[in-house]
């Protein structure tokens, strides 16, 4: 099945599993593959609203989706309630043992896979290429400090912190549903 925003039925597939997936995965692109003008220097990004929010690991989808669109050393600016905390105890204690998001990846890449620890890795690599800074009023306290990340109540706080750092003529990407948009360069 192909679902469309609303998570409303808008294809089915069948048949052998390779031709099928390939064919759901056609229709899934045109549905949810946005064009971006290019690489921006601040992306501002919502996962879609609950259940997309309520916590890191679900919020991740967004964060990793604005990351492919940020220029490297950009900033990214997270709005998720996250009042389930991370939503996970792996995702958070691999977050947790490491000082530096590149010490995450690197980790990770030594290691075999494994949920939950993948969700830090791809947190920590987005972190990598951005800074960012989560909006949220609901985060358990002393969580954001574990994910790295500046947490801040309001989205005017976070352009107010976000907007000095940025070029005069600074591209913005928007992305109010990234969970279910997929953005290409």
């Amino acid at each position: 099945m192909v679902l469309n925003n609303k998570r409303e039925i808008v294809a089915a597939v069948a048949g052998h599993y390779l031709e099928a997936h390939r064919a759901g995965v056609a229709k899934a692109r045109q549905i949810a593959e946005v064009k971006a003008p290019g690489a921006a220097d601040l992306v501002v990004v919502a996962p879609g609203g609950f259940p997309k929010d309520a916590n890191l690991y679900q919020a991740q989808k967004a964060l990793y989706h604005a990351g492919a669109v940020v220029k490297p050393g950009g900033r990214i600016i997270l709005v998720a309630e996250g009042s389930e905390g991370s939503g996970d105890r792996l995702f958070e204690e691999t977050m947790a043992a490491w000082p530096t998001p590149e010490e995450v990846v690197k980790d990770f890449e030594s290691r075999e896979f494994q949920l939950g620890v993948h969700k830090a890795y791809l947190w920590a690599r987005t972190l990598t290429k951005a800074r960012t800074i989560l909006v949220s009023s609901h985060l358990p306290e002393g969580l954001a400090k574990i994910m790295m990340v500046e947490q801040v109540g309001t989205l005017q706080a976070a352009l107010d912190r976000v907007t000095p750092h940025l070029p005069e003529d600074a591209q913005v990407i928007l992305m109010p549903k990234a969970s279910s948009t997929i953005p290409v360069l």
